[in-house]
Formats: structure tokens, sequence, C-alpha cells
């Protein structure tokens, strides 16, 4: 019976957890086509911004947003999502997936804007540039 109890308990724990997290991002608006969708603003021209169906990193058959780069050295391809107020009592997980195809060409960038102001480290030092990671992929064609 305590046996019963306590995987019965876990189950309501695992219930609960599972029912509360939620993803922030809602790409539901993302469409195929090219340039921004509701909540997500391109980064860089819209010829360097397109979304299509393909394989996402779990096999199934996804719309994925696909940046691209041009000649010139500035922003290229890729998205940036509405602002989103945090509460600073609740934890966070970020979790984007990358995979670069045909080209080693450029850097990757996952990050946040602060609302345009940076953000506070741990150590309670200030970030006004705030990247979780940015550079260069291991390998090419390969999820991350």
């Amino acid at each position: 019976m305590k046996l019963t109890s306590t995987y019965l308990l876990l189950l309501l724990c695992l219930n609960c957890v599972i029912t509360s997290a939620q993803n922030l991002l809602n790409t539901s608006t993302w469409t195929v086509g090219s340039g921004s969708v509701s909540g997500f603003s391109q980064n860089g021209a819209t010829s360097e911004n397109s979304r299509e169906f393909g394989t996402d990193p779990f096999g199934n058959s996804s719309i994925l947003w696909k940046g691209g780069n041009d000649a010139s050295s500035n922003a290229d391809g890729g998205w940036n999502s509405s602002y989103y107020n945090i509460d600073h009592t609740e934890t966070y997980r970020f979790t984007v997936w990358l995979k670069k195809t045909n080209s080693t060409n450029g850097h990757s960038y996952v990050g946040f804007n602060a609302n345009n102001s940076g953000s506070l480290r741990l150590n309670d030092t200030f970030n006004g540039n705030p990247y979780f990671w940015y550079g260069d992929l291991p390998q090419l064609n390969k999820w991350y």
C-alpha cells in the first residue's frame, strides 16, 4: 500500500510539472514563407529569413526558421522574439535548437534582449550584451 501511495504521489507531482510547464515562445504563429511573423521579428533582411517544412531534431516534419546571409557583414538571418516580462521568483529554461548547413561562415548567436538595458549576472555584475552562447557549431548538418 505504501509503495502504491508513493507511486501515485510521484505521478501527481509529475503531472503538475508537465501541465504547468509552458514555452513562452509560441511558434504556432510560424507559417511557411519569409520575413517576420507575429511574435518574431526577422533579424537581417527578408531575403535572409525563410520558414519552410523540414525535419526537426526529433525526426518530425515541422516548420523551421532558416537564416541565411548576404554579402554585407551585418545582422544576418534568424529571429528576435517579442519582449516578455519575467517573474524573478520563477525559474525558466531556455532551449533553442540550431543546425548549420552548407557553410561554416558566420557565427550563431543565442541570447536574450533585456528590454534594451542588459541583464544582471548571478555574481551581481552587469551584462550589457547578454548572449548565452555564440560561435560556430562543431559540425555541419547536425542539430545542437
